[in-house]
């Protein structure tokens, strides 16, 4: 053999260094839906599992159980902790319950909310694909592909039937 080319994961000469752990998997990831039963799941798909950012809705319920990771989050299990998903100038501004995720010991947070209070910043992502947690553990700006064709999916399966 003469040469070897890369592996087909590594990034450019070129590229910035990512900024968080959620940055890192970027090439990897994307936004996925998946159907179950009556619910509908939104979130960045890495592998068999969601990570970063997880949205679960029984169709057309206008209901959202959100799932936001929280890596370097340090607070009390079943504590109300407050975070923000912003995108442009659209920005949802929340609480949940903390958490520990299933598939690690990494802290998350659990909120139920109506889709109408995420729905502005859920758009703006569809339009240009990055936003930016903010959790009291940090922040985590995450650019990951196929928002454009999930997000508008979720939004019109959730929304209130009428």
């Amino acid at each position: 053999p003469a040469t070897s080319a890369p592996p087909a994961s590594s990034p450019p000469a070129s590229s910035t260094p990512a900024t968080s752990a959620a940055a890192a998997a970027d090439d990897e990831a994307s936004w996925d839906v998946s159907t179950y039963q009556r619910n509908l799941k939104l979130g960045i798909a890495d592998g068999n599992h969601f990570t970063t950012l997880m949205l679960d809705c029984v169709l057309g319920s206008g209901r959202v159980k959100m799932l936001v990771d929280d890596p370097k989050g340090r607070y009390r299990r079943g504590s109300t902790q407050p975070f923000r998903i912003s995108a442009g100038q659209a920005i949802a501004l929340l609480s949940g319950t903390a958490l520990f995720s299933d598939m690690n010991s990494e802290m998350q947070i659990e909120a139920n909310v109506s889709l109408s209070q995420l729905r502005g910043v859920l758009s703006e992502i569809a339009r240009q694909r990055q936003f930016v947690i903010t959790t009291p553990g940090g922040t985590q700006p995450v650019d990951v592909k196929g928002a454009d064709k999930a997000i508008p999916t979720f939004l019109s399966s959730c929304a209130i039937a009428g």
